[in-house]
């Protein structure tokens, strides 16, 4: 499994191929691919196939996609939990592990914003998680919290 924050990848294509035929994940997380709908539904990874997505649609940025090795075999998931611009974006994928259900969680939040998105966020993450071993055993988070460690922040505090 590979997690990667493009900050677009409408100009990364030639890149983000060369860096994965080299470490061959099943499955990749891509944070902030910036694209609509359309654009990631067209976005072409060689050997791999768009698994399930998350896209802006009044916000610039953003986003997460998960796109699965040909071979994987994963499956798009849904949960009864709302994306949120900017605030929690998600989206996941089911696949076997070991004769087992696993799913892989993708998120991204966007930066710079203050405690009550944070705890809304962590509340949400927390949520999801509950969700994801409520239909599987395993489960897997690729993300990008944007949390400064090294700032003398609220946000990281406990």
């Amino acid at each position: 499994m590979c997690q990667i924050n493009s900050r677009s990848i409408r100009n990364k294509n030639l890149q983000i191929d060369a860096f994965l035929s080299n470490l061959n994940p099943a499955l990749v997380s891509i944070n902030e691919h910036w694209c609509d709908d359309s654009e990631i539904e067209c976005f072409h990874l060689e050997n791999y196939y768009l698994c399930n997505y998350y896209s802006r649609s009044h916000f610039r940025g953003g986003g997460v996609a998960l796109f699965a090795r040909s071979d994987f075999g994963a499956r798009p998931v849904s949960f009864n939990l709302q994306n949120t611009e900017q605030i929690f974006e998600y989206t996941a994928c089911r696949f076997e592990l070991n004769n087992a259900a696993a799913i892989f969680l993708s998120l991204y939040r966007s930066p710079g914003h203050n405690m009550l998105n944070l705890s809304l966020y962590l509340k949400r993450l927390e949520m999801l998680i509950q969700l994801a071993f409520g239909m599987a055993p395993f489960v897997f988070l690729g993300a990008d919290f944007n949390i400064d460690q090294l700032s003398n922040t609220t946000e990281k505090k406990p």
